[in-house]
């Protein structure tokens, strides 16, 4: 079954631009904030790819309502208007990554690529410990909980340089091995 994209923007020409580069997806569409809430509602997608900047209601005050009704849905924020005031509060709710606009078709299908491997790795986390959820220690709860916040760190970090995290994680372990310790 395909993964489900939904796009929010409030320019006709970015949706339809974003759509096409989408195709190996299953994308909805919103054109703000409000109508994004109710397409969340109805099609539960598996990454909402959003503008900041919109009328009725803003990204920021979408993904906000997303997280008070406990909606974890991956969210990544593209805009024209990544000033650190923006990034600061969306990285505060939670959103997976920020990419500027005017965008590069590699920068959006390596980060919609990465922020989906996030959320199914998140869905997995979640299910091991809802199955589990009597029976778990706090030291396996823990390291649950730190397993997430690595894989959240590595899609961050691949999507900065730019590459697939098998190769990150490889690229950091050869580093490590080859790194001298002080005898």
């Amino acid at each position: 079954m395909k993964k489900k994209v939904l796009i929010v923007d409030d320019e006709p020409s970015i949706v339809e631009i974003l759509q096409e580069l989408l195709s190996d997806y299953t994308t909805l569409t919103a054109s703000n904030g409000k109508e994004a809430l109710e397409q969340t509602k109805v099609h539960q997608p598996d990454l909402i790819l959003s503008d900041v900047s919109m009328p009725q209601m803003t990204g920021l005050q979408m993904l906000q309502e997303l997280r008070s009704q406990g909606n974890k849905v991956a969210v990544v924020f593209i805009s024209a208007f990544g000033d650190a005031k923006n990034l600061r509060t969306a990285w505060q709710l939670g959103a997976l990554d920020f990419v500027d606009k005017p965008f590069s078709v590699d920068a959006i299908l390596s980060t919609v690529k990465m922020a989906l491997m996030y959320q199914s790795d998140q869905k997995n986390a979640e299910a091991v410990l809802s199955s589990r959820a009597d029976g778990i220690s706090p030291r396996e709860s823990l390291t649950l909980s730190l397993s997430s916040e690595v894989i959240r760190a590595l899609n961050t970090l691949a999507i900065a340089k730019g590459i697939p995290v098998p190769n990150l994680v490889e690229e950091l372990l050869e580093k490590s091995l080859n790194t001298k310790k002080p005898s």
